[in-house]
């Protein structure tokens, strides 16, 4: 009997399906990669450079779109933070430790969240498909690269979407800001 082996590029490509994520990514950003196109928002599977050391920084900062008039429980914005430190162990290993913090607020006040952790709770109405259009810049000086962009929602088809006020595809906008650099 013949056994017929997956092609190692068919291989790839399906290993490398699209995966869902939620705030971005924490990563090597693009302060150790060399040449243009380093994305604000996607991290790299580059390993560090041995013996340097990488810092990063970002903030993702949402403006919600809220749908009564009067002062209510709807969000009103939210921020989340990320700081990190890298380490190249070898040309092959990397290690790193983020530190994420975010603040949820709504209008009223008053069922605000702010945090390092946050408790995974049952959610409904989640999830669904969104398409942003996010232009940005990007600076480089010598290993600091400074990123800034605005994530607006192009396109949404959101499950249950009356009901996700202050869910991602909800924004009026997302500011975006980084700064990575290698020691």
């Amino acid at each position: 009997m013949r056994h017929c082996l997956l092609p190692p590029g068919v291989a790839l490509a399906v290993a490398a399906l699209p995966a869902s994520a939620h705030h971005g990514v924490a990563g090597l950003g693009a302060a150790s990669l060399e040449g243009p196109g380093a994305p604000i928002e996607q991290s790299s599977s580059a390993t560090l450079p041995a013996g340097k050391v990488f810092a990063y920084f970002k903030v993702d900062h949402a403006d919600w779109k809220t749908y009564t008039a009067a002062t209510d429980d709807e969000a009103d914005y939210s921020t989340f933070w990320m700081a990190g430190l890298g380490y190249g162990v070898t040309p092959w290993l990397s290690l790193y430790a983020f530190l994420p913090y975010h603040d949820k607020v709504d209008e009223n006040d008053f069922c605000n969240t702010h945090g390092f952790k946050e408790d995974g709770v049952a959610e409904r109405a989640t999830g669904g498909d969104i398409l942003y259009v996010m232009p940005g810049l990007r600076a480089y000086w010598e290993s600091v690269s400074l990123a800034l962009g605005v994530k607006l929602p192009a396109w949404t088809d959101l499950n249950e979407e009356d009901q996700q006020q202050g869910a991602e595809g909800k924004e009026n906008y997302r500011v975006i800001f980084s700064v990575s650099a290698l020691f």
